[in-house]
């Protein structure tokens, strides 16, 4: 489905009248989830969004009242059940922060991989700031062609030998009944990935950080990707590396986290 209609300057205008000026330097990003007519995770969204704009302007502060008010206008003028909604600040010249919001097709994985799993592979890169979600279009475009060209489901990103996160996503492992990532100040601190830490202090499962070698990683059982559109998504390769896609463990993860996620829809 196509949407007409989108957030500009606290109202619901055309996507038409939706510009960003151009050379524009700053700006940055939340895209959220709607379930069922509800968004997923809100609070938390725009917590990350009034951090990573306060990285750029300290002390801003997003008027959650409104934003939510105008979200929901927007979901019912639109009719949408089940897609994403993206949500951006931009800095104008006298550095006065502006949101937009639009609505967006979403791409979920389908019931097979869920049920056998995703292709990723490994891609050489480093996020400059891990802690900002930022726009960078390069970035974007630069992975999307890795993406397309390697014919996967998704690129894990490495450096120096340590892989930190997907380019979309933040990436687990399993090994002797215990979920792996590497350490939290290396990743951006995904809204989806503090719901699993929490999801695996409800099952009694520990998490270890540490630091996860690419040249190492055979010697984990299972890996699984997490993020706003996919929850928690098993990988069945990366690289030429197979893993464990029937686990119990991770099977167990994947139902306790669907829980999780229905306790947290709102609006």
């Amino acid at each position: 489905m196509t949407y007409s209609y989108g957030i500009c300057c606290g109202t619901i205008v055309s996507l038409e009248q939706i510009k960003i000026p151009e050379n524009i330097e700053y700006k940055v990003y939340e895209v959220m989830r709607i379930i069922d007519g509800k968004i997923l995770y809100f609070e938390d969204h725009m917590n990350r969004m009034e951090l990573s704009l306060q990285f750029y302007v300290p002390g801003y502060q997003i008027d959650r009242d409104k934003i939510m008010g105008t979200i929901r206008m927007l979901i019912e003028k639109s009719n949408a059940k089940n897609d994403n909604i993206r949500i951006e600040g931009y800095l104008d010249a006298q550095n006065e922060c502006h949101l937009i919001g639009f609505l967006l097709k979403g791409r979920y994985p389908d019931k097979t991989m869920y049920q056998e799993g995703v292709v990723v592979k490994t891609f050489n890169y480093m996020r400059k700031d891990p802690k900002v979600k930022s726009i960078n279009h390069s970035y974007k475009k630069m992975l999307e062609g890795f993406i397309e060209k390697e014919n996967i489901y998704e690129a894990i990103l490495y450096y120096e030998n340590e892989v930190t996160e997907g380019s979309r996503s933040n990436v687990f492992f399993i090994k002797d009944g215990k979920v792996y990532s590497t350490f939290s100040k290396n990743v951006l601190l995904g809204i989806t990935r503090a719901k699993l830490i929490e999801t695996l202090n409800q099952i009694n499962v520990e998490l270890v950080e540490e630091n996860i070698l690419k040249s190492e990683l055979e010697k984990y059982e299972v890996a699984f990707l997490t993020g706003t559109s996919i929850h928690v998504l098993p990988i069945r390769i990366i690289d030429e590396i197979e893993y464990d896609i029937n686990n119990p463990l991770l099977r167990e993860i994947m139902k306790a986290f669907d829980m999780t996620v229905k306790s947290y829809l709102t609006i």
